[in-house]
């Protein structure tokens, strides 16, 4: 599949705006701010906001390939979403 038709794939997924919740701290919603495409070997990310900032004013932004960020993991014995759509 070609860069431009991954991007088009991962857009149709996840959008801009939309709100996440991460498993271990489901009180702080993540905001969705675009998709991209990791340079190596062109997995698609999330690029996601943080609601907390970082103590100067600013929101941490984060990065994580969609394969960790749609996974599913295991806690207290069982197996959650990692990001769950809020």
């Amino acid at each position: 599949m070609d860069v431009k038709a991954k991007l088009a794939t991962a857009k149709k997924k996840v959008k801009a705006g939309e709100k996440y919740v991460h498993y271990k701290s489901p009180e702080k919603p993540y905001t969705i701010l675009n998709v991209a495409l990791l340079e190596a070997d062109t997995e698609p990310c999330v690029v996601y906001e943080s609601a907390e900032d970082d103590n100067h004013g600013d929101k941490l932004v984060w990065v994580r390939p969609f394969s960790s960020f749609f996974a599913e993991v295991e806690t207290d014995g069982k197996m959650v979403s990692r990001f769950k759509k809020v």
